[in-house]
């Protein structure tokens, strides 16, 4: 089986649309169409993350990449059976010689801090419209949230300096991110608007998406969300602050005033 069958089998299989697949190796939705139908080769670190989105073995799919790259390098050349024979006595010739392999190393431990989560805040929030504000720290409430489960990461406020910095929340966020999720985090100073944040929304939300707003305060992002008909959960530790999130939402749309 050539590299573009298998990759066009690898995401059929997992259930992934185009434009997933296109999404988490940064790339339009026809040039991923063109690496299924080997009109386009794609880069080497591109296919290593189509296999760890497809969940097969990278050093396969990159293998199967190297051969599909040989036979489109001898084309149709006029010497191409010569180069064939050539390119099958060297493999012959490597088989046959007595290498030894080196062995694969193991693989790296995850960190303590990242605990497996298969049911959690959104199957709670299964198919509800209106926001799940949550209240209490951003990595106890993460720590609630299933594996793979969130599209977009956002914050209507900025994160204060510790959090930012705290390797415990980017290890939570990168469980909890699906694979080709987008993060949008507020800078220092500046505040989530309607306007930067349905942008970001419609151009990386999938329909029927999940919204995650770290540090929900002034609630732009959740209200957004519903407004556009995404589910959303909103974290804050201020019980006031949640209060009037849920209150917000309850509102006109944004996009009417």
């Amino acid at each position: 089986m050539l590299f573009p069958e298998r990759l066009r089998q690898l995401r059929t299989q997992s259930g992934m649309k185009q434009r997933e697949a296109a999404r988490a190796v940064g790339v339009d939705i026809p040039m991923y169409s063109r690496f299924e139908h080997g009109e386009r080769r794609p880069k080497r670190d591109q296919v290593v993350r189509l296999a760890r989105l497809f969940h097969t073995d990278p050093d396969e799919l990159v293998a199967l990449w190297l051969a599909f790259s040989a036979v489109n390098a001898i084309g149709n050349d006029r010497l191409s059976g010569l180069a064939m024979h050539y390119l099958r006595e060297e493999l012959d010739d490597e088989a046959s010689a007595e290498v030894e392999v080196p062995a694969r190393p193991e693989p790296m431990p995850e960190p303590e801090s990242v605990v497996k989560v298969e049911h959690g805040l959104v199957a709670e929030l299964a198919d509800n419209p209106f926001p799940k504000f949550v209240q209490g720290e951003i990595v106890d409430v993460l720590r609630q949230i299933e594996d793979a489960s969130i599209d977009c990461v956002l914050t209507s406020q900025p994160l204060d300096r510790a959090t930012r910095t705290d390797a415990d929340v980017m290890c939570e966020i990168k469980r909890v991110l699906k694979a080709g999720g987008s993060i949008m985090l507020s800078k220092a100073g500046h505040e989530m608007n309607e306007n930067m944040c349905r942008r970001f929304l419609e151009s990386a939300c999938p329909d029927q998406g999940i919204v995650l707003d770290l540090s929900c305060g002034s609630a732009i992002v959740c209200k957004t969300a519903f407004d556009m008909k995404l589910r959303s959960i909103g974290i804050s530790s201020d019980a006031e602050t949640l209060r009037r999130a849920h209150k917000l939402v309850q509102q006109t749309p944004l996009s009417l005033f």
